[in-house]
């Protein structure tokens, strides 16, 4: 009797650990995976780098001085990623940029979605929480890619901010470059730039001391969030809209109106029955909206 039960304690192992054959296929597929991508990010780089030396030889003296020029800013772009995000450096220490606030300040704003991932948020539980909220919506241009989704996995913002957002800027530096080097006159009457030096600058810029709505909106929440962490200020508790217009109304200062029932159901005009339904619980008793 018991020979029996071994025998079918070790059948059920033996079943059991068959069972993870699955796991180590995963993970052989996941090092095929990596081994496979490190080689081609390897043979993309070589090509881009070949490419570019090529292109480099044709262009101008000074196009060409635009472009080296950019290249250092790209490695020095890189410098200060790894001073602060590998060796913890203080902004006040940081070696590169020092004639550059805009650069030096847009460097070390970037690390900070690295560096301030976990910490509270005065609105959304984490930093984290909060991108993820609020970059759902938005999607760099041309791939429909919400970049909510690179906010659910610290490790991205490695190859994120060393990769892939160099070749962003470096993507649409080169858009700008064609829309700006037109071969005609901009309104004031300058010939337009060549496209080679209008796309250094934009590259440059765009990595650097960009000037769109995005990167301002981005930089503000990230220092805003450090602020809040640094000094403890209760004022960012008004960030919740809730908590904004009560505090409002308590000191008689006019607000948007907002009903004050619990609870609000919307009915979809065409759909028949009980279908087409929505419930909001109102904010005001302990749910998420403000009606």
């Amino acid at each position: 009797m018991l020979s029996g039960l071994l025998a079918g304690v070790m059948a059920e192992s033996s079943d059991a650990f068959s069972s993870y054959d699955w796991l180590r296929s995963g993970v052989s597929l996941a090092a095929t995976t990596a081994k496979w991508s490190v080689l081609g990010f390897a043979l993309v780089t070589v090509t881009l780098i070949a490419g570019a030396s090529i292109y480099l030889s044709t262009m101008s003296k000074v196009s060409r001085g635009l472009w080296l020029s950019a290249l250092r800013d790209l490695i020095r772009y890189w410098q200060g990623l790894w001073f602060f995000m590998v060796s913890k450096g203080k902004y006040s220490d940081c070696p590169v940029f020092k004639d550059d606030i805009r650069a030096r300040v847009q460097v070390y704003s970037l690390t900070l979605i690295h560096s301030m991932w976990s910490e509270p948020h005065y609105r959304n539980g984490t930093f984290q929480v909060d991108m993820v909220k609020n970059l759902r919506n938005v999607a760099i241009p041309g791939t429909g890619l919400p970049l909510s989704y690179l906010s659910y996995y610290q490790l991205l913002t490695w190859p994120f901010l060393f990769a892939a957002y160099p070749l962003i800027a470096l993507v649409a530096g080169v858009w700008k470059g064609i829309v700006l080097s037109d071969g005609g006159e901009d309104d004031s009457g300058k010939t337009a730039p060549a496209f080679a030096d209008a796309a250094a600058k934009a590259f440059r810029e765009q990595l650097l001391s960009p000037n769109d709505w995005f990167s301002f909106w981005r930089l503000n929440c990230r220092l805003a969030t450090l602020h809040a962490r640094i000094s403890g200020d209760e004022g960012y508790s008004l960030e919740d809209k809730l908590t904004f217009l009560e505090k409002a109304e308590s000191m008689d200062v006019p607000v948007s109106p907002y009903l004050k029932h619990p609870a609000i159901i919307c009915k979809h005009r065409n759909e028949e029955g009980g279908l087409g339904f929505q419930a909001f619980s109102s904010a005001t008793s302990g749910g998420d909206w403000i009606i």
